[in-house]
């Protein structure tokens, strides 16, 4: 399973949280849909889960041996 546990999503100018702490366990088979009005940190939270976003706290585990590809609505590569 994919697994959130205490994730907080903070910005990058004055370390506040983007939303609520993110508890969240998704087994195989099970999809998730982020939606939300423009601004609102859905790209951020990607970028975080993608180890691309440093202003984080908690954890993600993903499951083992899986591979995993995010692509936000723009794509951000370094």
């Amino acid at each position: 399973a994919l697994v959130l546990k205490e994730l907080q999503v903070l910005s990058a100018n004055n370390q506040q949280p983007l939303f609520p702490v993110i508890n969240l366990q998704l087994e195989k088979g099970q999809s998730l849909l982020i939606t939300g009005p423009s601004g609102v940190g859905k790209t951020t939270l990607l970028r975080s889960l993608a180890g691309l976003w440093p202003f984080v706290t908690g954890g993600v585990t993903f499951p083992e041996n899986s591979k995993h590809f995010f692509l936000p609505q723009r794509p951000y590569l370094p």
